[in-house]
């Protein structure tokens, strides 16, 4: 087997940068507008309607929501939701 070399580059990491107080931040910590997820321009938390996940109406919307939510931001705001009460003993 032939011999490999590697090199390592010391890298800062970015809680030491912050503590240098930079100015410019290093070009290897800065990613383009094509690198960001269509995601992150919706700074909404999804909202999650509990109720229409029981109606075969609304069903298919709400569930595509929370796939889509679950996928992107792991996690939801869930809205009309309730623990219905046991009927009372006499």
């Amino acid at each position: 087997m032939g011999e490999v070399e590697v090199n390592y580059m010391k890298v800062p990491s970015v809680q030491e940068l912050a503590k240098q107080k930079h100015v410019t931040i290093p070009s290897r910590y800065v990613r383009n507008d094509q690198d960001r997820s269509v995601a992150s321009n919706h700074k909404e938390v999804p909202v999650i309607d509990m109720q229409r996940l029981n109606s075969s109406d609304s069903m298919n919307l709400e569930l595509e929501k929370l796939h889509f939510a679950a996928k992107e931001w792991g996690f939801f705001q869930p809205i009309s939701w309730a623990i219905e009460r046991p009927p009372s003993r006499p």
